[in-house]
This record gives structure tokens, C-alpha cells and sequence, in this order.
């Protein structure tokens, strides 16, 4: 059920009438609807006022990759605080079935995005991955950013939590010495930074517009990394994006160690069960 400050809100602000809400998934923070109004359909997501902070950040990142002309990036209408609460409208999208060039677009177009780039890893503020602060603190190290604004934030939190045992706090160490020789470096590119397919929607084109960012400058090859952390890409999409863009060689070796962040991510939300697959890819390196 929509609040009614929100809906109050939305015809203060925009004179907009909502007539019907069909709720949706909108992830493991806010809850989220499809809304009919007298302007038209959106999509509303929503929460307590105290995670406004949560909603603008998301819309900076929005924001930040529509400027780029890369990806449909779904049009913001509206963020907003209302009475008790906190909401993003944003253009409805409707799902369809993939295009037949999907993966070749895709791959082109995420090599664009990241042609984007600017003089230091990082972002001007912090922002979320998922419901876990993400430390943006620019650095101009790939290496120091990935390990201290990237990993030592999780492992320090996974250890608050009880979830990391010692050995393997003690294998983590022994990776960041050897970080230096492991990671190359090029100029930082924007990322989507929570690039999964639960933030891919395919538009009514067949292509892919990006959702729920987290974003960042950073590494190219972290972006790659995170989209095989539970999916698989046909190899056009890497044939496309090096078209536009190549790696450097040895990329797909470094995917398990940069996919180290979104499992240590995926530790402090969802509990132990990843526990394993962080021990076998530090067995790997260290």
C-alpha cells in the first residue's frame, strides 16, 4: 500500500494523481510499485525517511551515467521526502525479450561507458552497494583503493560480524602484499558497480537499460569480474567490448580476485554461505 504522504507529496510537487499501485521487487532495501497515474505509469520506490540518503546518492548515480550517453538509464521524475518518507520516481520500463544483437550491443556499449573516464579512482562522495555503505574516498592507486576502500571495509566488517575467521583475515594480509604485482592500472572508468542481472532490465527494444547503481571510477576489469559472479556472458559480448576497448592480457585470471569484493559484499548480507568461495579464490592467489 502506497503512503498517503507520498501520495500527497507527488501531487504537491507534481500534480500527479495516482489511480493504481501493483507492488514490485525493489531489492533488499525499499519496497517498490508500479504506479498508474493521470500522467502516466512510473515506478516508485520507497522507504522511511531516514534512508533518504540511500535514495539521492542512487539518483547522483542515475544521474551520472544518463550524462555519459552510453545505456538507457531509466529518466528520473522525481526524489523526494515527503511527511515520514523517503522515494525515487523514475520512468516505468517494461521488460521484453533480448534483441537479437543484445550481447553485441551490450558489450560495445559497456566498453563506451567505460571510455568514460576520470583523473582518480573513486567519486566525490560515498554512496551504497546493496544496503552496505560504499567508501568512495578518491585515491590515485588502483591498488590502495581496491584494498583499503574496497576490501578492508568488508573484511573489517565481515570480522565485526563474526562471519571471517582469523585464517582467513591472516590470508587476506598475505594478498595485499602481493596486490602490487597481481593488478595493472590504467586510467579510472565510470562503472555501474553493482553490474548483476537483477539491475539489468531488458527494455522494450531488447536492450539493456541499467538500474540500481553503485556507481564509481575504478578498474575496468571489476566491472567484468562482477557480471560472471552469478551469470555467463557468450563470447561476443567480450569480443564486442574489446572492439571498442581491449584488455590487457591476462584479464580473465584476475576475474576470481576482483570478484573477491562483491563475495566479501554478499558475506556481510547473506551470511556464511560465501564463506567458502572467498577462502578457495585467496587459496588461489596467496
Amino acid at each position: 500500500m502506497l503512503p498517503q504522504d507520498i501520495q500527497d507529496s507527488l501531487h504537491q510537487e507534481l500534480n500527479l494523481a495516482v489511480h493504481n499501485t501493483h507492488s514490485l521487487t525493489g531489492g533488499c532495501i525499499h519496497q517498490a510499485a508500479q504506479l498508474q497515474t493521470d500522467q502516466g505509469t512510473f515506478f516508485l520506490k520507497w522507504n522511511q525517511l531516514q534512508q533518504a540518503h540511500n535514495l539521492r546518492v542512487e539518483a547522483q548515480g542515475l544521474s551520472l551515467l544518463a550524462d555519459t550517453n552510453t545505456f538507457h538509464i531509466p529518466e528520473i521524475i522525481l526524489q523526494g521526502e515527503s511527511a515520514t518518507h523517503c522515494y525515487l520516481l523514475l520512468e516505468f520500463i517494461s521488460s521484453a525479450p533480448r534483441a537479437a544483437n543484445y550481447w553485441d550491443y551490450f558489450g560495445r556499449t559497456l566498453a563506451e561507458l567505460h571510455l568514460h573516464t576520470q583523473s582518480y579512482y573513486g567519486l566525490p562522495y560515498d554512496n551504497y552497494i546493496g544496503a552496505l555503505p560504499q567508501v568512495n574516498t578518491p585515491s590515485d592507486h588502483w591498488v590502495s583503493f581496491f584494498r583499503d576502500k574496497r576490501l578492508r571495509p568488508m573484511i573489517k566488517r565481515a570480522k565485526d560480524k563474526s562471519l571471517l575467521p582469523m585464517s582467513v583475515a591472516k590470508a587476506f594480509d598475505e594478498l595485499f602484499i602481493k596486490l602490487p604485482e597481481l593488478l595493472p592500472s590504467e586510467k579510472p572508468s565510470c562503472l555501474h558497480g553493482d553490474l548483476w542481472g537483477g539491475n539489468i532490465v531488458v527494455n522494450p527494444n531488447g536492450l539493456p537499460t541499467l538500474i540500481d547503481p553503485a556507481v564509481y571510477y575504478g578498474y575496468r576489469e571489476i566491472e567484468l569480474a562482477f557480471m560472471t559472479l552469478f551469470d555467463r556472458q557468450p563470447s561476443r559480448f567480450y569480443e564486442s567490448y574489446q572492439e571498442i576497448y581491449p584488455l590487457h592480457p591476462g584479464w580473465i585470471d584476475r576475474m576470481a580476485l576482483y570478484n573477491l569484493y562483491p563475495l566479501l559484499v554478499h558475506l556481510n548480507l547473506f551470511g556464511a554461505g560465501y564463506l567458502n568461495s572467498i577462502q578457495n579464490t585467496l587459496k588461489h592467489y596467496v
